[in-house]
C-alpha cells in the first residue's frame, strides 16, 4: 500500500485547493518556520480519524478551517482527501477488490461533519476501522511529529506499550475487548432489572387468578340481566315501529302534493329560462354588431399610426445607410496603420533571437565550472570522513570509559539512595499493613450494617405491596361508579341536545311563526319578544289547564305595539310564509270578570295567580289570563257556573273548559298542546345535567386523588426495591473488598521479607563499584591526550571545506542568474509573437466589417423604398373601413330596437312563475308539520337504538330493525321482566367493584413471564459467551504482544549500535507477569559511557534513541509510510548522517515523507517539496524532483 496523493482544501493555511503527488523513496518538504509544514501532517492525521483539536494544535476543531487573512475572506468549511494505492491485500475484507482508496473527511463551520470513502458516504468509525493494524491511523507509531519524540522516551512505561500494541496488530483485538466489557456491564445491569420484572410479575399473577373467580360470577349475572333488557327494548321497538310507520305515511302524502305544485312551478321556471335565452340572445348579437364596430375603428386607427410609423422609419433608414458607408471608409485607413506596426515588431523579435543564442553559450561555459566546483567539495569531504573514521574508535572508547565512569558512580549513589529508600520502604509497608488491618475490621461492621437495613427494607416492601392491593380493589369500584355516572350525564345531555335543537330550530311552531322569528333573528329586528310559551312558565299539575285555556295563544309572537304586529304580518304576506298571531306587549283591558271566593280544596284560584311571567310581560298574560278560573273537574266547574255572581271562564285540571256562556270544551290539546311541557322538559333536563355534571366532577376529583395515592405507593415500592437492591450491591462491594484488603495484607507481609534480602545484595554490590572506578579513570586520561591531536587536524580539514562551499555557492548562483536572464528573453519573444498574431487578426477582421458595411447600406436603400410603397396601399385601406363603418352602425340600431321587446316579455313570465312558488310554499308548511311528528317518533327511535347497540357492547346481535314481536319469548309479560331485571341489578351492585378483564390479563401476564424467563436464559447465555470471547482475546493479545516485543528488542539491539557506532541498548517489561499491563522501560549503553536509564540522555540521544525505537517496529512490522517532522533537528551532523543513510535503506519498503531544516536530511530526498508564504496566512508549494536534477548536474 503507497500514499499516492494528499488534496488540501480549507484546512488551516490552505485556502487553495492543493494537491501533493507522493512518490516512491523518500519525500522531503522544506521552508522557513511558520509557513505551514506542519499543517500537512496534521491535514494527514486528521482525514486518518484524528478527534482531539488539542492533537492538531488547535483550540477547538472549527480553528481547523481557514480563518481569513488581509487579502481573503474565511471559508465556509475544510476538506481534506488522502488517495492510497496498491491497496489490495492491506485492508479489511470489504475493500480487498480495491486499487485505489480515497478517504475524505470535510468540516463545515456550522459543525457538521461528513466523512468518505471512494466519495461513498461513511461514519468516523468506518475510517478508524479502514486502518485498524495497518501500521496507519492517528495514533500510530508511522507518524513521529514534532514531541513526539520526546513524548516516546519520557512517557511513562504503561502509556509506552502502545507502540508494541500497534506494532503486534491488537489495535482491533483491544477495540472488540473494550467493546465485549461494555455489553457484559449492560447485559448484567439489564439481568438485574430483569430479576426485578419477574419477581413483579410473578406477584401480578398471583392476585390476577383471585380476582378472575369473582368476575366470572359477575360476568354470569350481568349477562342474564342484559337479555332480559333486550326484551324489553324489542317490545319498545315493536310500538315505536308501528308509530313511525304512521307518521312517515302522513308524511309521504304530503309530499306528494308538493310534488305536483313545484313541477307547476317548474314547468313556469322554464317558461321564464327559455324567455330569458331569447333576451340572451339578442342581447349576443348586439354585443357582436357593437365589437364589429370596435373592432373597425381599431383597424383604421391602426393604419393610420401604421402610415406614419412608415414614414419615421423609412427616414431612420437612408440615415443609417450614410453611417455604414463613413464607418468603411475608417476601416480601410486602420488597415494601413496596422502594417507598419507590425514590421516594426518583427525586427525586435529579430534583436531577441541573437540575444538567446548569446544566453545558451555563457549558461553551458558556468555549467561546467559548476560541476568542477562539486567534484572538489566531494574530495574534501572523502579526506574529512577518513579522518573521521579513524578517530571513531578514539572517541567511541572514550565515550564508553566516560559512560562506564557515570554509570558506577551513578549505581554507587544509586545503592546508598536504595538502601535509604529500602529504610523508608519497610516503616512505609508497616503502616499500611496497620490501615489494611484496620480496614478489614471495619469493613466487617459495613457488612452487617448492609444485611440488616436489606432485611428491612424487603419486610417494608411486602407490607407495602398489600395496602397497595387494597387501594387498586378501591379505585376499581370508584372507576366504575365514576363511568356510570359518566354514561348517566352523556345520555341526559343527549335528550338535552335534542329538545334544545328542535326548540332552537323552531319544530314546535307554525310556519308562519317560524318564518317571522327566523327574519327577525337574522335581520336583528329591535322590539321582537319571542314566543308567548317561552315566556310563562307554570307548576306540572296546571301546565294541562294552562295550555287549554291559551291553546293557539301560545304561539303568538309578543312585539313591542301594534305597528310592529302590522309590520310582521306584512312581512308574511310579502314572502308568502304563512301566518301568525302577533300580540304587542300593552293591550287594551278588557272587562273584568267576577271571580268566585271559595276555600275547598278542589277549587285552587285564578289561574294568573299560578304562572310565572317574564318581566315586561305580566299585563299581557293578565289581560289572557285574567278571566280563567282553576278546579279539579268540570263537576266543580258547573256548580260554580251555577251561580249568577260569578262571571269567569273554568279551566280543570286535566284542561276542560267551562265558558261563562255555558260552552264546555274539553279533548285533546291541538296543535299547540305540549309546549309547556316541552319547556319544563328542558328546563328539568338542564337542572339534571348540571346536578350530574358536579357530582361526577366530585366522583373524578376523589378517583384523582385515589391514582396519586397509588401512584405515591408505586414510587415508594419502586424507592424500596432500588433500596433493597442497592443494599445487595452494597453487600456483595464490602464482601469484595474485604477479600482484596486480605489479600493485600498478604503482598504487604511479602514484600516486607523481600525488602531485607534486597539490603544484603546491595551493601555488597556497592564495595565492588569503588574497585572498578579506579580502573577507569586511569584509562579515561590516557584516551584524552589522544583526542587532543584529532581537534588540530580536523581543524585545518574543516577550513577547506568551507572554502570549497563558497567556490559551489558562487557557481551556482551564476548558473541561476543566467537561467534567469535566458527565461526573460525567451518571454519576451513569446509576447511579440502573440502582438503579431493580434495585430494580424484584427486586419483581417477589419476588412471583413468594411465589406459587411458597405453590403449594408446597400439592403437599407432597398429597405428604405419598400416602406414607402408599404405607406401608399394602407392609404386604400383606410378608404375602404369608413364605408363598412357607416353601414355595422345602421344594422346596431336595428337590433337595439329588438331586444327592448324581448324584456317586456320577460317580466310578465317572472310574474307568473312567482305566483306558483307561493302556492309550493304554502303546501312546504302542511309537509312541515307532518315531518314535526315523525322526527318525535324518530328521536325516541334513535334513543332506543343507541340503549340497544350499548347493551349488545362487543356481542354479535341481530340489527334491531331486523326484530319483531315473534323475537320475544313465548308469555312475554314486561312488567315482571322489568322486576326481574331490578332484582338483578341490585345483586350486581353487592359485587363491589371488579376486574372484569382479569382472565385476559392474568393469560398476558403468564405469556409476560413465560417471555421473560427466556430472556433471562438469553442473557445470562449472552454473559458466558462474552466471558469466552473476552479470555480467548486476552490470550490472544498476550502471545502477540510477548512476540512481537521479542522481535522488536532484538531490532532495537541491532538497530541502537549502527546509529550510535557503538554501545548497546534493550527493552524490558516492567511486570512481565501481566502482558496485558505492564509497561515498556529502556535502559541505553552510548559508547563510551556507562549504561544509564533514557532520562538521563542529551537531547541529540533522546532523539537517536527514539528513532531506533521507531526504526526497529519498522523492521518487524513495516508500515507502508512514515513520516518524521523535524525529527533531525536535535541531531549534530555526524548523527544525521547515520540516520539518513539507514533512512536510505528503509525507504526502499517504506515511503517517507520527512519535514527537515538539515541540508544533509535534503540531499537524500527523491523529491523535494518548498512550502513558502508570499501571502501572510496563505501556504504555496513548490514541486521538485532532485533526482533528475542531481543527474544533470552531475552529467555536466
Amino acid at each position: 500500500m503507497k500514499i499516492k496523493k494528499l488534496e488540501i482544501y480549507g484546512f488551516k493555511t490552505f485556502p487553495k485547493p492543493t494537491e501533493l503527488i507522493f512518490h516512491e523513496g523518500i519525500t522531503g518538504i522544506v521552508g522557513p518556520n511558520g509557513c505551514g509544514k506542519s499543517n500537512i501532517i496534521d491535514a494527514m492525521r486528521w482525514v486518518m480519524g484524528e478527534k482531539s483539536a488539542k492533537g492538531l494544535r488547535g483550540g477547538s476543531m472549527g480553528d481547523v478551517i481557514f480563518s481569513g487573512c488581509e487579502s481573503r475572506k474565511p471559508l465556509g468549511f475544510a476538506e481534506v482527501t488522502l488517495t492510497l494505492s496498491e491497496v489490495e491485500g492491506s485492508l479489511p475484507e470489504k475493500f480487498g477488490t480495491y486499487h485505489e482508496i480515497s478517504v475524505t473527511r470535510r468540516l463545515h463551520r456550522s459543525g457538521e461533519s461528513e466523512y468518505l470513502i471512494n466519495k461513498i458516504p461513511c461514519r468516523l468509525r468506518d475510517i478508524t476501522d479502514l486502518f485498524l493494524d495497518t501500521g496507519l491511523g492517528k495514533r500510530a507509531y508511522s507518524i513521529v511529529e514534532q514531541g513526539r519524540i520526546d513524548a516516546i522516551l519520557s512517557a511513562k512505561p504503561q502509556e509506552r506499550r502502545y507502540l508494541i500494541e500497534e506494532a503486534a496488530g491488537l489495535s482491533k483485538y483491544r477495540s472488540r475487548r473494550d467493546e465485549a466489557l461494555n455489553k457484559m456491564k449492560h447485559t448484567r445491569e439489564n439481568l438485574d432489572r430483569l430479576n426485578d420484572i419477574i419477581a413483579e410479575v410473578r406477584r401480578e399473577m398471583n392476585s390476577l387468578k383471585r380476582q378472575a373467580g369473582r368476575a366470572r360470577a359477575f360476568k354470569e349475572l350481568r349477562a342474564k340481566k342484559r337479555e332480559l333488557e333486550r326484551y324489553t327494548m324489542i317490545s319498545s321497538w315493536v310500538e315505536l315501529s308501528a308509530r313511525l310507520g304512521e307518521a312517515r305515511a302522513a308524511a309521504d302524502e304530503a309530499r306528494e302534493v308538493l310534488a305536483g305544485a313545484r313541477a307547476e312551478a317548474e314547468k313556469l321556471n322554464t317558461d321564464l329560462e327559455t324567455g330569458r335565452l331569447t333576451l340572451l340572445t339578442s342581447e349576443k348579437k348586439h354585443e357582436e354588431v357593437r365589437k364589429v364596430l370596435y373592432s373597425i375603428k381599431n383597424q383604421i386607427s391602426e393604419r393610420e399610426n401604421r402610415k406614419l410609423f412608415l414614414e419615421k422609419e423609412a427616414q431612420s433608414l437612408l440615415e443609417r445607410s450614410r453611417r455604414a458607408q463613413l464607418e468603411s471608409n475608417e476601416l480601410d485607413e486602420r488597415a494601413v496603420k496596422i502594417g507598419a506596426e507590425i514590421e516594426l515588431l518583427e525586427n525586435d523579435m529579430e534583436e531577441i533571437a541573437a540575444r538567446l543564442a548569446t544566453d545558451d553559450e555563457n549558461l553551458a561555459a558556468l555549467q561546467e565550472r559548476l560541476a568542477e566546483a562539486v567534484k572538489a567539495k566531494r574530495a574534501v569531504e572523502e579526506r574529512i570522513a577518513a579522518e573521521k573514521e579513524e578517530s571513531f574508535s578514539i572517541m567511541a572508547r572514550l565515550s564508553t570509559v566516560n559512560n562506564n565512569i557515570d554509570h558506577a558512580m551513578r549505581r554507587e549513589r544509586e545503592s546508598a539512595r536504595r538502601l535509604e529508600e529500602l529504610e523508608r520502604s519497610g516503616e512505609d509497608l508497616a503502616e499500611k499493613l496497620a490501615e489494611v488491618t484496620s480496614e478489614t475490621d471495619r469493613h466487617v461492621s459495613d457488612l452487617d450494617f448492609a444485611k440488616s437495613a436489606h432485611a428491612r427494607a424487603i419486610e417494608e416492601q411486602a407490607t407495602l405491596a398489600e395496602d397497595m392491593e387494597d387501594m387498586r380493589l378501591d379505585r376499581e369500584k370508584l372507576a366504575a361508579r365514576v363511568d356510570e355516572l359518566r354514561a348517566a350525564l352523556q345520555s341526559t345531555e343527549s335528550r338535552l341536545e335534542g329538545l334544545t335543537q328542535l326548540k332552537e330550530n323552531l319544530e314546535f311552531y307554525g310556519s308562519g311563526v317560524k318564518a317571522f322569528l327566523k327574519h327577525a333573528k337574522d335581520e336583528r329586528v329591535i322590539g321582537v319578544r319571542g314566543v308567548l310559551a317561552d315566556a310563562i312558565s307554570v307548576p306540572g299539575k296546571y301546565e294541562s289547564a294552562l295550555e287549554s285555556a291559551l291553546g293557539e295563544c301560545l304561539q303568538y309572537v309578543v312585539v313591542a305595539d301594534a305597528e310592529q304586529a302590522a309590520e310582521g304580518v306584512a312581512y308574511l304576506k310579502e314572502k308568502g310564509a304563512g301566518r301568525s298571531t302577533f300580540a304587542p306587549v300593552e293591550l287594551r283591558q278588557p272587562e273584568p270578570p267576577i271571580m268566585p271566593e271559595v276555600s275547598e280544596a278542589w277549587a285552587h284560584g285564578p289561574l294568573i295567580d299560578l304562572v310565572k311571567v317574564e318581566p315586561g310581560m305580566v299585563n299581557l298574560a293578565r289581560i289572557l289570563l285574567g278571566s280563567f278560573y282553576v278546579v279539579d273537574n268540570l263537576d266543580f266547574a258547573k256548580e260554580l257556573w251555577r251561580r249568577e255572581d260569578i262571571r269567569a271562564t273554568f279551566v280543570t285540571l286535566e284542561g276542560d273548559t267551562l265558558t261563562p256562556e255555558g260552552v264546555i270544551s274539553g279533548g285533546s290539546a291541538g296543535k299547540a298542546g305540549g309546549l309547556l311541557s316541552r319547556n319544563r322538559q328542558i328546563r328539568e333536563l338542564e337542572e339534571e345535567v348540571a346536578r350530574r355534571r358536579l357530582e361526577l366532577e366530585e366522583e373524578s376529583s376523589r378517583l384523582e386523588e385515589m391514582t396519586e395515592g397509588l401512584r405515591h405507593h408505586e414510587r415508594r415500592l419502586e424507592l424500596l426495591k432500588n433500596e433493597a437492591h442497592q443494599q445487595e450491591l452494597r453487600i456483595a462491594h464490602v464482601s469484595r473488598d474485604m477479600a482484596q484488603y486480605e489479600e493485600r495484607r498478604e503482598r504487604l507481609q511479602e514484600r516486607l521479607d523481600t525488602l531485607d534480602f534486597e539490603r544484603e545484595d546491595i551493601s555488597a554490590e556497592s564495595a565492588r563499584l569503588k574497585r572498578e572506578l579506579t580502573a577507569l579513570e586511569e584509562e579515561k586520561r590516557s584516551l584524552i591526550l589522544s583526542k587532543e591531536e584529532f581537534d588540530d587536524r580536523r581543524e585545518t580539514l574543516d577550513e577547506e571545506r568551507e572554502e570549497r562551499e563558497e567556490q559551489l555557492t558562487e557557481a551556482q548562483s551564476m548558473v541561476a542568474e543566467a537561467r534567469v536572464r535566458s527565461e526573460g528573453d525567451r518571454q519576451r519573444a513569446k509576447g511579440i509573437s502573440e502582438q503579431i498574431r493580434t495585430l494580424t487578426a484584427a486586419t483581417g477582421a477589419n476588412a471583413e466589417r468594411a465589406l459587411r458595411l458597405k453590403k449594408e447600406g446597400e439592403a437599407l436603400l432597398k429597405e428604405h423604398e419598400a416602406r414607402l410603397a408599404e405607406g401608399e396601399k394602407l392609404s386604400l385601406e383606410h378608404e375602404v373601413l369608413v364605408v363598412e363603418l357607416g353601414r355595422k352602425e345602421e344594422e346596431s340600431e336595428h337590433l337595439l330596437s329588438e331586444l327592448e321587446g324581448s324584456r317586456d316579455s320577460l317580466s310578465e313570465r317572472e310574474k307568473a312563475a312567482m305566483d306558483a312558488r307561493r302556492r309550493a310554499e304554502k303546501i312546504q308548511e302542511t309537509l312541515t308539520e307532518a315531518q314535526l311528528s315523525q322526527k318525535d317518533v324518530e328521536m325516541k327511535v334513535d334513543m332506543l337504538r343507541e340503549r340497544y347497540a350499548e347493551s349488545a357492547g362487543q356481542e354479535e346481535a341481530p340489527p334491531l330493525e331486523s326484530l319483531t314481536s315473534d323475537a320475544l319469548p313465548e308469555g312475554y309479560d314486561g312488567e315482571k321482566t322489568r322486576e326481574e331485571v331490578e332484582s338483578l341489578s341490585l345483586k350486581l351492585s353487592s359485587f363491589g367493584e371488579l376486574n372484569l378483564l382479569a382472565d385476559t390479563e392474568y393469560e398476558e401476564r403468564k405469556e409476560r413471564f413465560d417471555f421473560l424467563e427466556e430472556q433471562r436464559g438469553d442473557l445470562e447465555e449472552s454473559l458466558d459467551s462474552l466471558k469466552r470471547a473476552i479470555s480467548r482475546i486476552n490470550r490472544i493479545s498476550r502471545e502477540r504482544f510477548q512476540q512481537t516485543f521479542d522481535e522488536v528488542n532484538e531490532q532495537f539491539k541491532a538497530v541502537f549500535p549502527r546509529l550510535f557506532r557503538g554501545g548497546s541498548a534493550e527493552l524490558f517489561l516492567t511486570d512481565p507477569e501481566d502482558m496485558l499491563e505492564t509497561g515498556i522501560d529502556v535502559i541505553v549503553h552510548p559508547p563510551g559511557k556507562k549504561p544509564q536509564h533514557i532520562s538521563l540522555l542529551s537531547g541529540g540521544e533522546k532523539a537517536l534513541t527514539a528513532v531506533a525505537i521507531i526504526f526497529s517496529l519498522f523492521l518487524v512490522k513495516p508500515s507502508p509510510f512514515c513520516i518524521l517532522d523535524e525529527v533531525d533537528a536535535p541531531l549534530d551532523d555526524a548523527n544525521v548522517e547515520r540516520f539518513t543513510e539507514m533512512l536510505a535503506e528503509m525507504a526502499t519498503a517504506t515511503q517517507f515523507l520527512v519535514i527537515t531544516h538539515n541540508k544533509i536530511s535534503m540531499e537524500v530526498a527523491n523529491h523535494l517539496y518548498g512550502v513558502t508564504m508570499e501571502e501572510p496566512g496563505v501556504t504555496d508549494m513548490v514541486s521538485v524532483r532532485l533526482s533528475s536534477h542531481l543527474s544533470s548536474v552531475e552529467a555536466a
